[in-house]
């Protein structure tokens, strides 16, 4: 149950942020082998002039800068070379769906030890 959490400016008026979101959980699902309804996303907007780039506070998303953050949360045991193709798919198709400038989307990825994660009823560490 991998986890994309997206936090960022507001979007130009064409862009479709729900299409965005969805089209990178869906790759994100078939890069990792998953059924899609197993990657889920959130998107965390921005208030316009609340992200900062040293002395540069845009009202909406630049093109080249302040790239949307994206924590992608998922349980641990995956392997390095899985978890690079992740953090690319997310990054490339992000990037892609919002218009920027390629590489102007920061991906974090964050792993989480089953024994620190409650869903579906129970720690997962007790399968």
């Amino acid at each position: 149950m991998p986890i994309l959490r997206i936090t960022a400016l507001p979007q130009r008026p064409d862009i479709d942020v729900t299409a965005a979101m969805q089209r990178t959980c869906l790759a994100l699902a078939d890069t990792m082998g998953l059924p899609s309804d197993q990657v889920w996303g959130t998107w965390t907007p921005l208030s316009p002039s609340a992200y900062a780039v040293g002395d540069i506070v845009p009202d909406v998303q630049p093109h080249s800068t302040h790239p949307p953050l994206v924590d992608l949360m998922a349980l641990e045991g995956r392997s390095a070379d899985l978890r690079a193709q992740m953090l690319e798919c997310v990054g490339s198709v992000l990037s892609a769906e919002l218009g920027l400038q390629v590489g102007n989307v920061y991906v974090r990825y964050v792993e989480m030890q089953k024994t620190m994660v409650y869903s579906g009823g129970k720690v997962l560490a007790l399968d």
